[in-house]
């Protein structure tokens, strides 16, 4: 794969180095494991993800003669989805609605989390055919941080069993044996709980507003099987489809992939991966530094504590990949799809209205 900036040359030496530590783990066990890349590879926000040795736009895939589970991949499943709908929504984009929405969910089983991270709520209209859509990008807060949740979270129910491989100052938190197998036995239902999810949302949302006339659902972050983890890339296979996403308010592109063109994508004889987004880069050549002792993840001169909740969002020299902006032209991040793909844009959408952490926005 061809690297498109400094970010992506650094972590990709991070992640040999993950690699190396958990080949050491996994070698009495008879075990191996493999990391692969894909065209969004960018900085997570946790903490616990990039010193634990992970970042976004990461598939790993282990094998190992007992059940194990490294715990900083900080598993969940999120997910995009595409609600088409026959009537003009606007009305629905204001304050009172999303807060009614999240008063309601109180009263139940899900977590609004739309307001959080770079998850969002938007409408959107096909540049193509006019169509429009509401779109919902989330994952499923139900199970990350509470007692039954998959992140490695202080007190839960995995938390007291995690145990910690050491080499230098790289290390792999993992769970083994039986805890192992519940815990893929939780993750692989997730993909279908947040579907269900999504539809009782844009269907709290859209009720007495529109009706739904078909739904199309994409992950891009979730454990396709015991024994691996993709963290914000697709999975596909030729023929597929999946969106792109790029940065708040700017178009949606929805692409059919024929197939990679680099080996590095696949991850078996007919499957491969496709980004997600842009990913999150380093302004200029990010310095990684993991004082395992001190459990501090070190980037650039800033100290961040290895404890779930610390947080790179703020950092300074951390942004949003603009390929309009920091690129000589538009069309330089699909130069650069060009370069890993055979591909055709199917549709384009444009944002007309959002929700999300910055509230609502009508574009």
């Amino acid at each position: 794969m061809v690297y498109f900036d400094n970010t992506q040359k650094v972590l990709r030496c991070h992640l040999d180095n993950t690699a190396k530590t958990f080949n050491k783990l996994l070698q009495p066990m008879n075990g191996s494991v493999e990391i692969k890349t894909c065209l969004d590879l960018g900085f997570p926000h946790d903490v616990i993800r990039i010193a634990g040795g992970f970042a976004t736009g990461v598939y790993v895939k282990w094998n190992a003669s007992i059940p194990i589970i490294p715990v900083d991949t900080c598993v969940n499943v999120c997910s995009c989805s595409f609600f088409e709908i026959n009537n003009d929504i606007i009305d629905i984009f204001n304050n009172s609605t999303f807060l009614q929405l999240n008063e309601n969910l109180k009263q139940g089983i899900y977590i609004s989390n739309f307001h959080r991270g770079n998850h969002f709520i938007s409408y959107i209209q096909s540049v193509k055919n006019g169509k429009r859509y509401l779109l919902l990008h989330s994952s499923a807060s139900e199970f990350k941080s509470n007692y039954n949740g998959l992140y490695p979270i202080k007190g839960n129910w995995f938390y007291d069993q995690i145990k910690t491989y050491c080499d230098r100052n790289s290390y792999i938190r993992y769970i083994e044996g039986k805890d192992a197998e519940v815990f893929y036995s939780l993750s692989e239902n997730l993909v279908s709980f947040n579907e269900t999810r999504h539809e009782f949302i844009a269907q709290l949302l859209l009720r007495n507003k529109s009706s739904i006339l078909g739904v199309s659902h994409f992950h891009h972050y979730f454990m396709p099987s015991n024994n691996s983890v993709v963290m914000g890339s697709h999975i596909l296979s030729g023929g597929q489809k999946a969106p792109i996403l790029s940065v708040p308010g700017a178009n949606i592109y929805m692409v059919n992939f024929e197939n990679a063109k680099v080996d590095e994508l696949y991850i078996d004889d007919s499957h491969f991966l496709t980004p997600h987004g842009w990913g999150k880069r380093h302004k200029q050549t990010p310095e990684i530094e993991i004082n395992a002792a001190a459990q501090t993840f070190r980037l650039d001169n800033i100290d961040y504590k290895i404890e779930f909740g610390e947080s790179l969002r703020s950092h300074p020299a951390l942004e949003l990949r603009n390929y309009l902006t920091t690129s000589k032209n538009e069309n330089s991040f699909f130069d650069y799809l060009n370069q890993n793909y055979k591909y055709k844009i199917t549709d384009e959408f444009k944002q007309i209205a959002s929700y999300n952490k910055a509230g609502v926005v009508i574009w």
